[in-house]
């Protein structure tokens, strides 16, 4: 696979003999901070998934349910995973990851042995957008002190009205994304970039509070995507379909394309 940004960011190791059975180490970094200075959920939940992964009897996440307490900061973190039930099929387990003492993520996930197949079924479609070549990206710098823009490309078919200054008010937003570096976006890879995306800045920018300490967010991917290392591109919407007292329900889609 190489020698990628987010292989190196999200490994974790079985911590030291004497430790509680599944508790592993890891050392956030800087490297995919968010907009507010934090460390961005989405890879929050990808250490938490390496972690559980690697004690699970099937090797593809398939669902994930992730609780974020606190924000989460560069430097050592702990993460016990845990599994609850394994079947036939399919395997339950959660994985919490803690600084300095404190939970700072929940996540809870079900793993299972994907064929590759094409679905039988699928409800819904990604949304429709020029191809990326036609598309704009926005710039860097315009992120702020979020350093995860340096790692994950984004391209959509205008600027955003946050960055023309004319937010919409509209917690949407519909857009091309991979890795910067070219990694291929693997499942664990998605569950993780379905926390990237940026489609609040156009709510923030338009004067409506949120507040992002508490939320629950639910991942669903189907489909192992690509394999091997070709620079795989996803077409990505994030949504928040209702915004109350400052508390936003959020959506996020990942369709996974080879354009």
């Amino acid at each position: 696979m190489g020698d990628y940004a987010f292989d190196a960011d999200t490994s974790v190791n079985a911590s030291a003999s004497g430790a509680l059975p599944g508790s592993f180490a890891a050392e956030l970094t800087g490297r995919w901070d968010g907009t507010n200075g934090a460390v961005n959920g989405g890879y929050l939940l990808a250490v938490c998934l390496r972690a559980l992964g690697s004690r699970m009897p099937f090797p593809d996440p398939i669902v994930v349910s992730g609780f974020f307490l606190r924000p989460g900061t560069p430097g050592p973190a702990v993460v016990r995973a845990t599994v609850a039930r394994s079947g036939r099929t399919t395997a339950f387990g959660e994985a919490v990851l803690s600084q300095d003492g404190k939970d700072v993520v929940r996540a809870m996930a079900a793993f299972a042995a994907l064929s590759g197949s094409v679905p039988a079924f699928v409800d819904g479609a990604p949304p429709h957008l020029p191809a990326p070549a036609e598309c704009v990206g926005v710039p860097v710098g315009s992120f702020g002190p979020a350093t995860i823009a340096e790692r994950v490309e984004f391209r959509a078919a205008s600027l955003p009205g946050w960055f023309r200054g004319s937010p919409t008010g509209r917690p949407a937003s519909e857009f091309w994304m991979r890795f910067a570096d070219g990694r291929d976006a693997d499942l664990y890879a998605r569950l993780g970039l379905c926390e990237a995306g940026h489609g609040d800045r156009d709510v923030a920018r338009a004067g409506i509070d949120l507040q992002p300490e508490a939320m629950a967010v639910v991942d669903h991917v189907t489909g192992r995507g690509g394999d091997g290392g070709t620079a795989v591109t996803g077409i990505g919407q994030a949504d928040a379909s209702q915004v109350a007292e400052g508390v936003r329900n959020r959506d996020r889609h990942l369709t996974h394309d080879d354009a």
